[in-house]
């Protein structure tokens, strides 16, 4: 993330769908990681956090962690470089606290 920058859980509700890369890396900074589809479904298959929609070659997800706040993850998913789908969920796997929006 930037440094300075605060995300907070207001900047996260704002990210829309059909949003732009650029548009969303100036309301929450630069992600923690960036998988293609390939490296997302190997790293979070198992745990139940799979993004449906997926288009080979086209799509890729931002992972924010920490963010809006400690112990939350935030997934930004791209198709063909716009916002499909945000889901934001606690850091440990199956809690009930998850937030999606499509």
């Amino acid at each position: 993330m930037d440094a300075g920058l605060a995300v907070t859980s207001k900047a996260v509700a704002v990210v829309e769908l059909g949003m732009t890369r650029r548009q969303v890396r100036r309301l929450l900074g630069n992600p923690n990681q960036l998988m293609n589809d390939r490296r997302y479904r190997r790293l979070y298959s198992r745990s139940g956090l799979v993004l449906g929609g997926w288009r080979r070659g086209r799509s890729e997800a931002w992972l924010y962690v920490d963010v809006p706040q400690a112990g939350r993850l935030t997934f930004v998913h791209f198709d063909r470089g716009r916002v499909a789908k945000v889901f934001t969920q606690r850091s440990a796997e199956g809690d009930s606290g998850d937030r999606e929006r499509a």
